[in-house]
């Protein structure tokens, strides 16, 4: 019984937080396919602590998350509270900024701070709602607008995503320094005036060669994502090469000066080049 309380309580508080979220998930016919289940919660869950990483104070998670109800009947309903971290400052209202945020994306707005991969989130929700097997997938929490992401929530992503970035064929230089198999294959490479960071993607052949490039110079090659303002973000390598180190270059010794004149005083090397023409 002092557990079931003490259960009661902690309910209560994450709802008075706006930390409670219910998702429910209709489906078309017989049943929810397993995979379009667990990838629709597990982008919500993406989309969820990035938004506690944003608006904390201390800028880094402060809930867990928690199945605390579950209804197999149709529609599945889960109910998910956040919960404090032990020793976390006390939280942000996460699941009304969520539900706020999918109900601007879902009526043609922009949430303001919402990243371009919280926006992908919501875009592959409402995707997966699209083509395999849902009829919907509503989120909802006491005392906000539930919301049902649609093909309006995607086009409007895709049009927002649009507008912040172009695409072009280009060739970048610079030091790898990180190669990385987790998610998406990629290295990244950071340009030497700058130390801007460029995340190349890639295939299984340059990934291999690409470990063998690691602190290097690298020229790479392929589909270049550029932000309005002209900064490579991201790139689909299709080829790189290594590039020679300046230890590697030839060097002139101190005070060595260049003879391009053959020993000809200079201002008749160049009398000589005039007359010549």
């Amino acid at each position: 019984m002092p557990e079931e309380i003490a259960d009661r309580e902690i309910l209560a508080i994450a709802e008075a937080s706006g930390n409670i979220l219910t998702i429910m998930v209709t489906p078309r016919k017989d049943g929810v396919p397993l995979p379009t289940l667990l990838r629709s919660l597990g982008q919500s869950l993406k989309i969820l602590r990035e938004i506690d990483e944003r608006v904390s104070s201390t800028s880094r998670p402060t809930l867990e998350w928690l199945v605390v109800s579950a209804s197999y009947n149709s529609p599945l309903t889960f109910r998910i509270m956040g919960r404090k971290r032990i020793d976390a400052p006390d939280p942000g209202r996460v699941v009304d900024t969520y539900l706020s945020a999918l109900n601007e994306l879902e009526n043609g707005g922009e949430p303001e701070g919402f990243s371009e991969s919280a926006m992908e989130s919501a875009k592959d929700i409402a995707t997966l709602i699209l083509r395999d097997g849902v009829s919907s997938v509503e989120f909802s929490a006491p005392g906000q607008p539930s919301v049902s992401p649609s093909r309006k929530l995607v086009e409007n992503v895709e049009n927002i995503i649009r507008k912040r970035y172009y695409h072009e064929d280009a060739v970048l230089e610079g030091k790898l320094e990180t190669v990385s198999i987790h998610g998406e294959t990629h290295f990244v490479i950071y340009d030497i005036l700058t130390n801007h960071p460029t995340k190349c993607v890639i295939d299984e052949g340059l990934m291999r060669n690409s470990l063998k490039e690691i602190g290097r110079r690298v020229q790479v090659e392929g589909k270049v994502k550029y932000n309005r303002s002209g900064r490579p973000m991201m790139m689909e390598a299709r080829s790189m090469k290594p590039l020679r180190e300046s230890a590697d270059l030839p060097q002139f010794a101190e005070g060595q000066s260049i003879n391009i004149t053959n020993g000809v005083e200079s201002s008749k090397y160049v009398r000589r080049l005039r007359d010549a023409d």
